[in-house]
Parts: structure tokens; sequence; C-alpha cells
């Protein structure tokens, strides 16, 4: 007897570019971003800017199937580490 397993995910891509020439001096700057759902409703979304002329700046974030985003080090990558990004509110009260 054999086992059937079946899988779906999602990606997406989306890219954009825009420069000008004005009194001689060029300008642009380039943008493209994807995305990939896996099964298990985990999603890595990966970006890269560039200004022309500059280098490119790459990022990657990934984030769990409940949309928190899960940092480089996340024991849930099966990396070991810190778990999800929280942002705390900071101020000078004493509490």
């Amino acid at each position: 007897m054999s086992e059937y397993y079946s899988s779906t995910s999602s990606s997406s891509f989306y890219s954009s570019s825009s420069g000008s020439n004005t009194n001689g001096q060029e300008s642009g700057y380039r943008t493209a971003t994807s995305s990939h759902t896996a099964p298990d409703g985990s999603t890595v979304v990966r970006s890269a800017e560039q200004d022309l002329g500059g280098p490119a700046v790459f990022e990657e974030r990934r984030f769990d199937g409940d949309g928190r985003e899960r940092l480089v080090g996340d024991s849930t990558t099966g990396h070991g580490g810190a778990g999800a990004r929280r942002i705390e509110n900071v101020d000078d009260e004493e509490q």
C-alpha cells in the first residue's frame, strides 16, 4: 500500500526600477521582492535594492505560520537561538 502526499505552496515576485537624467547627472533605483510560502505555512521574504552605481543590499526575513517574524538563530528554524522578535515599550517610568 502506498501513501499519497500532497503539498501546496505559493510564491510571488515584484520588481520596480526608476531612473532620471538631470543636467547630465544620472540617478536610478531598483528593487525586487519575492516571497515563498511553504506547505507548513511558514513564509520566506527576500528583497534586494540598489541605487545606481551603488552596491546591492539584500535582506531575508522569515515568518512562522502565525505571521510572527523569526530571527536568524531561532530555534524553530533548526539553528537554535532566540525566538520571535518582540517590540517593547521602554520609558523612564519606574515600575
